[in-house]
């Protein structure tokens, strides 16, 4: 069920398998943006002196997961979709918040949190099942990268926490 009590194909334009289409492109256009942004700033910024902050693999594979929950937006109508872009919106001012700020917490963790805690409500089923598997993999490879290779215990949890807020907020807002 969805957040207004519709089925998730209640709330959708597009049929399960146009909407499958609409995640891989999405997600592909989001990786490729992501890698585009990761290029630009290196030529923007340049890098530190004992190399990348972190390895380009580990950077890019945050931007098909937000690819995913572009596409669940466009596949969405009505109030569903005004929901979600409160939770996009409130992503995305956490995650440049976070930066500006200079919060010592993951962005990956963060959104990987979100999209775990909101993939269920708005995606069919078998879509639903596919991406958190991803979400999950690619999060237990991002709690590896963190305590096990760079020894970084704090950085994980805010952004659990922050992920965790995002999705609390938008339900508070919304009324829920």
């Amino acid at each position: 069920m969805s957040a207004d009590g519709l089925s998730p194909a209640a709330n959708s334009a597009f049929s399960p398998t146009r909407r499958v289409a609409l995640h891989l492109a999405c997600g592909a256009l989001a990786t490729l943006a992501g890698w585009l942004l990761i290029v630009l700033l290196e030529e923007l910024r340049p890098t530190p002196p004992g190399g990348r902050t972190a390895p380009f693999v580990y950077m890019i594979t945050v931007f098909p997961f937000f690819g995913f929950a572009v596409a669940e937006w466009l596949a969405l109508t009505g109030t569903a979709r005004r929901h979600f872009t409160v939770e996009l919106v409130l992503l995305t001012v956490f995650a440049f918040a976070r930066l500006l700020l200079g919060v010592p917490a993951s962005g990956h963790t963060m959104m990987m949190v979100w999209f775990l805690l909101t993939v269920w409500r708005f995606s069919p089923r078998a879509l639903v099942r596919a991406e958190a598997l991803l979400a999950v993999a690619a999060l237990v490879g991002y709690l590896w990268a963190k305590l096990a290779l760079w020894g970084d215990w704090t950085t994980p949890w805010t952004g659990a926490l922050l992920g965790t807020a995002v999705w609390a907020m938008a339900r508070r807002l919304q009324g829920r």
